[in-house]
C-alpha cells in the first residue's frame, strides 16, 4: 500500500495533487496499461446500454475511458491534471477529455453511468461526500456509478507515491464506510467486491462498488 505518513485532511493540496502526476504520468500509465481494473470495467459495461452517455472522473491517462468507448459507450473524462488529459487526448483522440475539478457543475439527470476509479483517493473523506451529492444529482433516474477506492482506514499524506518518492494526498475506506455513505444519499448498492493487487512498488485491496440511482 502506499503508506500514508502524515496524518488529517489539512495536508490536502490540489497543486500537490498536479504536480505528482507530472512526475509519475509515465509509472502511472505504465500501471493503467496493465488493465489490472478490467473486471471493474467490465462489471459497469454489463449494467449499461449501447450509447449510453458517461462521465470518468478523474479519468488519468484515459485507459478507462478508451475501454468503455470502444464498447459503445459515449464517454467524457474529466481530470484535475493537465498531464494526464494531454496523455488521455493523445492515446484516446475520439474521446473528449477536460481539465477540471471532480467538482465541475454538470446539469441534472445528464449521465446514464458515472465511474470514479480510484479517483476519490485524493479528496478529503468530507469532500468525497459532498462530491457524492453532487454525483447522485448529476445521474439519470435509473442511472449507473461504480467507485473502486483502496481498502484502509487512513488519510492524509502520503510521501512515496507509487515508490517513486512523490507526495500527495491519500484517503483509504473500508467498505461499509462508503456503503452507509452512498445509501444515505440514495444509492442502491447492488454488488460490493475486493481484488488483492501486488505489484514491484505496492501491495493493496482494492474495493469496487457497483450502485443504482433509484427511477422513482
Amino acid at each position: 500500500m502506499n503508506e500514508v505518513t502524515k496524518r488529517g485532511s489539512g495536508h490536502y493540496n490540489k497543486g500537490q495533487i498536479r504536480s505528482a502526476y507530472a512526475r509519475v504520468q509515465e509509472q502511472y500509465n505504465d500501471f493503467a496499461l496493465r488493465e489490472t481494473s478490467k473486471p471493474w470495467w467490465d462489471a459497469f459495461l454489463a449494467e449499461l446500454q449501447n450509447g449510453d452517455l458517461i462521465l470518468d472522473l478523474g479519468c488519468g491517462s484515459g485507459i478507462p475511458a478508451c475501454y468503455l468507448s470502444s464498447k459503445g459507450m459515449r464517454v467524457i473524462g474529466t481530470d484535475i491534471s493537465p498531464e494526464m488529459i494531454s496523455l488521455a487526448k493523445k492515446q484516446v483522440p475520439g474521446v473528449p477529455f477536460i481539465c477540471a475539478d471532480m467538482e465541475m457543475p454538470w446539469p441534472e439527470n445528464t449521465f446514464d453511468g458515472i465511474c470514479a476509479f480510484f479517483s476519490l483517493l485524493h479528496l478529503p473523506k468530507k469532500k468525497t461526500v459532498r462530491l457524492l451529492y453532487k454525483i447522485y444529482k448529476w445521474m439519470k433516474p435509473g442511472g449507473v456509478f461504480v467507485i473502486t477506492v483502496v481498502e484502509g482506514t487512513k488519510e492524509g499524506l502520503c510521501e512515496n507515491f507509487m515508490g517513486e518518492g512523490v507526495a500527495i494526498y491519500l484517503s483509504y475506506y473500508t467498505k461499509e464506510e462508503l456503503i452507509s455513505s452512498l445509501s444515505t444519499i440514495g444509492f442502491v448498492v447492488t454488488a460490493a467486491r475486493d481484488l488483492h493487487i501486488r505489484t514491484e512498488n505496492f501491495e493493496e485491496t482494492e474495493i469496487f462498488l457497483l450502485t443504482r440511482k433509484p427511477t422513482d
